[in-house]
């Protein structure tokens, strides 16, 4: 991936004040407001088609309650969701926000076909390398990223929660070499853990003398994302605006 100003803020799901998560008015909106990098949620519609939705249907964001899987993409097609959004897919993402970076969180209930239908989709369009080159993945399961590894070239593939925790948790018992925090990784780091803030330089630079990359997780506040830019994260995923203050 290309060269990145530190820190990077990160776009949860685009900007969700007056726009339905993973919409073209949330990320329209998350651009407006100087986000270069966007995160968001695949799955995969009956039909095959990639859509982005966080849940396994659209019912908390006033859409069906049936799940995703089990419609087309010409039927999530009529749907409205709150604030009069539509479904997104993940061939207009591409095409409308192709100067942005990504985070791809591949849900796991139909991971390995996500995966597959990305895959011929981009051969089919011949964006395999350039979308490499914008695009880091998130996947819950250990064989879901074995088979992302084996259909793509080269991903960058994200700590899943598993391994954060982990991680977080060898922090705070003093005993990092236990964690297994590997060297040119991305770790998510929460406010708290164990009800004990993380955001703390001490945390960060353990995890920078091995080689290892933050990413601060939803900090609520802006107050709390303050922390986080002096803490010194790599990057802060975030639900509210960057500051550009700092």
């Amino acid at each position: 991936m290309e060269r990145m100003k530190r820190p990077t803020w990160i776009s949860h799901r685009g900007y969700c004040h007056s726009h339905s998560e993973n919409t073209i008015g949330s990320f329209d909106a998350a651009v407006d407001h100087n986000f270069s990098f966007l995160e968001t949620d695949l799955r995969l519609t009956r039909d095959k088609h990639i859509v982005l939705c966080h849940d396994t249907s659209f019912a908390r964001l006033g859409g069906p309650k049936t799940p995703v899987n089990q419609l087309s993409r010409k039927e999530l097609e009529q749907v409205t969701l709150n604030f009069g959004d539509k479904v997104l897919f993940l061939d207009t993402f591409i095409e409308r926000y192709k100067t942005c970076f990504w985070i791809f969180d591949i849900k796991p209930e139909t991971g390995k076909e996500t995966i597959y239908y990305l895959k011929l989709w981009l051969k089919e369009k011949n964006l395999s390398n350039w979308l490499i080159k914008k695009t880091w993945f998130l996947l819950w399961q250990k064989d879901q990223e074995k088979f992302l590894s084996q259909e793509l070239k080269n991903p960058i593939i994200l700590a899943n929660s598993k391994k954060c925790w982990q991680a977080g948790l060898s922090i705070l018992s003093f005993l990092p070499f236990l964690s297994g925090i590997k060297e040119k990784s991305f770790y998510s780091l929460p406010q708290k853990v164990a009800g004990i803030s993380m955001f703390k330089k001490e945390w960060v630079k353990d995890y920078h003398k091995r080689g290892a990359k933050l990413i601060a997780y939803l900090p609520e506040t802006n107050r709390l994302a303050k922390k986080a830019l002096e803490s010194g994260f790599d990057f802060i995923l975030t639900n509210n605006l960057p500051d550009t203050n700092n």
